[in-house]
């Protein structure tokens, strides 16, 4: 009969994959004593549509020598629970730090660790794949684990070789053998750093053997562990969490460990933790890093965010930071999370009700809006741009991945209400800064020249390097010293109205030299004596933003400074904002955008009838009695997603703004934090 109900389960759990959009699981702790109380809250979870399956940790680093076996008293508190639960819910196992997380331990363990790529040292805390003996202990947990009957069992994140300074890679002599079987000829762990970390042909060689036998000893391992699952069970679903530096392989980890005749599920790690309640202003960066592991995930796996709320109480997250997070995923792709949404160290009856909450009263939302996601076929305006590769982290290693780049969305658009839309190289006029440029390949950079480019002073001068000056309109490098104090808008019949308005400075100043007669001076830097000095003595010193149409049909718009965003800076003020928004729309034209100075993210898409979805995100303290937005195109009518998941038509009106311009305004209360949906038509 047990087992009769176990495959039931596990049926509900393909059928909730297949009948709805999202798929989401829910974290939590192995708390003794606390058995019945906990299954009574997943039971209620479950009913109440937060989650579709919970999962309790298993912290299964190795441990004493020989290992603890754990799985002897965590599976007694599993069954407990699972006694309680009674079959009104499905109950899995989540597998956690098994190869180790790298933090210190006070048990350690005796068996094979990795050798870390940085500085060739043994990391005793994080085991090596490749090792007789961690292999046997990876086998061995997972087959216990599979004989607990759980409905799903996940290996979380900490399965991985590279996402983290210290637990980079592994050049142990079982690695070294294996990486000099394939090399042909033996190599040593000093040549084999000398490669990673070197820039010539022959590193890159080396360097990509070495991240095949790297990535082939995880994989392997995972083979054997789901082997040990389907000696007990093949029927249980599998899932892989994974990390960005990682994200290379994660198709194939998450169809290895699915088990047979499953769609993998891949978790991917774009939480904001604690972050999200010190700032909104790092929005744009969780989302990027969201994007750049989506992208090569697309058509693979259904992919889930995490939605970690560390430390797994209100103090670390909010109730609405957690709403709004989830939102941004969905809305970018994410077809689910894995929600930690209860407090880990040990179960708290009654506490993060707030959680449990709005996540109950947006289940419908959240569904509707997968489904919004999934129709937007196009994205309009000036986009920050993914590689249709992922970026491989070699020649020379870096192990933060994308952690090492911060993009315009992050530095410029994020909370100044411009589309933070994220797009394919070519799709759209794209922004880069000089961060983002390893991404690209040359031949890369000239088909996005092609289609228009924005571009910081560092892309600028990088890309004069790389032989591209005569594309962009100028010859750019950077000033040593200089006098310039201010910048001032010129002229130009782009600027209109804005014409002589004195801007702030940036940071990192360009040399801006025009290298063609069609190139556009759309601002200057000037010089004065003293901060308040007459207009009449401003003296001109160089361009400080031009635009230009090369002959691959492109425009390019060159600011002359760094795009760097602390909070505030040069960039995050009315005039500026006005300046640049004037150009991106001149360049590709936005559909619609927040044009005054509340701190707002705003997300948008063309769904398949043609109408624009518009997220809007409000990112400041003060709530906006009605939502005004700039427009391409003026809508006829305007509606809004409500709880239910449904289109509901709200009142709106087009009316003139200060500087005379048409703006749609939206009779609609936006509140901190508690993002709205709109579709336009």
């Amino acid at each position: 009969m047990k087992r009769f109900i176990s495959m039931l389960l596990i049926g509900a759990i393909a059928c909730v994959a297949s009948a709805k959009n999202l798929l989401v699981f829910n974290i939590v702790p192995a708390s003794e004593g606390m058995e019945k109380e906990l299954a009574e809250d997943i039971v209620r979870i479950q009913k109440d549509r937060i989650a579709d399956t919970s999962l309790m940790i298993f912290t299964l680093v190795p441990e004493g020598n020989p290992p603890i076996d754990k799985i002897a008293i965590l599976g007694k508190r599993f069954q407990k629970v699972r006694e309680h639960i009674n079959g009104r819910a499905n109950w899995g196992i989540l597998l956690q730090s098994t190869l180790g997380h790298g933090y210190v331990l006070k048990n350690k363990n005796n068996l094979e660790h990795l050798v870390r790529f940085g500085n060739l040292q043994e990391n005793e805390y994080k085991c090596c794949p490749l090792g007789e003996n961690t292999i046997k202990y990876m086998q061995d947990i997972c087959r216990k684990s599979a004989q607990l009957k759980p409905s799903h069992i996940m290996i979380d994140d900490d399965f991985r070789m590279y996402t983290s300074a210290n637990n980079a890679g592994c050049l142990c002599p079982l690695h070294l053998e294996k990486i000099s079987e394939k090399l042909g000829r033996k190599i040593t762990a000093k040549e084999a750093q000398k490669h990673l970390y070197g820039k010539t042909e022959e590193n890159k060689r080396v360097a990509k053997i070495i991240d095949e036998v790297v990535i082939d000893s995880i994989c392997e391992l995972a083979k054997k562990m789901r082997e040990a699952i389907d000696e007990v069970d093949p029927t249980i679903r599998g899932s892989v969490c994974i990390c960005d530096a990682d994200i290379r392989y994660a198709d194939r980890l998450g169809k290895i460990f699915a088990g047979k005749g499953y769609e993998p599920i891949i978790r991917i790690n774009n939480a904001r933790y604690a972050k999200a309640n010190e700032t909104p202003r790092n929005f744009a960066q969780t989302m990027y890093k969201s994007i750049q592991q989506l992208a090569p995930l697309k058509g693979k796996a259904i992919v889930l965010a995490e939605t970690d709320t560390l430390p797994h109480n209100r103090y670390g997250t909010s109730a609405r930071s957690l709403h709004a997070n989830y939102c941004g995923y969905i809305i970018d792709g994410c077809l689910g999370s894995k929600q930690w949404i209860t407090s880990t160290s040990e179960f708290e009856v009654g506490g993060n009700e707030a959680f449990r909450k709005i996540l109950s009263e947006h289940a419908d939302f959240y569904e509707a809006l997968a489904e919004v996601s999934k129709n937007i076929v196009s994205r309009k305006g000036v986009a920050t741009l993914i590689p249709e590769k992922p970026y491989y982290n070699m020649n020379p290693f870096d192990f933060r991945g994308y952690g090492s780049i911060t993009p315009w969305a992050q530095t410029f658009c994020c909370v100044l209400g411009i589309p933070t839309n994220f797009e394919y190289l070519g799709k759209n006029a794209g922004f880069l800064n000089a961060s983002e440029l390893k991404l690209f390949s040359d031949a890369d950079i000239k088909k996005q020249l092609a289609r228009g480019l924005v571009l910081d002073a560092g892309a600028a001068v990088e890309l004069c390097k790389r032989g591209f000056a005569k594309y962009i309109g100028v010859d750019a490098t950077f000033y040593n010293e200089h006098i310039i104090n201010a910048e001032i808008i010129s002229n130009d019949s782009l600027n209109g109205n804005l014409k002589d308005k004195i801007m702030v400075i940036g940071s990192n100043l360009a040399n801006l030299k025009p290298n063609s007669p069609k190139t556009r001076v759309l601002s200057n830097f000037v010089s004065k004596k003293f901060t308040q000095d007459d207009r009449k003595n401003f003296k001109v010193i160089s361009p400080a933003s031009t635009l230009f149409e090369n002959e691959l049909g492109g425009k390019v718009f060159v600011v002359g400074s760094y795009i760097v965003y602390t909070g505030w800076n040069s960039y995050t003020r009315y005039p500026r904002k006005a300046f640049m928004l004037n150009v991106f729309n001149y360049i590709d034209e936005f559909a619609y955008w927040y044009p005054y100075d509340a701190e707002m993210y705003v997300k948008s898409g063309t769904l398949k009838d043609g109408s624009e979805v518009v997220g809007l995100f409000n990112f400041g303290w003060d709530p906006l009695e009605v939502i005004e937005l700039g427009f391409s195109k003026q809508p006829k009518e305007v509606k809004i997603l409500n709880l239910k998941g449904k289109w509901e038509k709200v009142e709106f009106e087009i009316k003139k703004d200060k500087m005379g311009k048409d703006i749609l305004e939206i009779k609609k209360r936006l509140e901190p934090m508690y993002p709205l949906f709109f579709k336009l038509l």
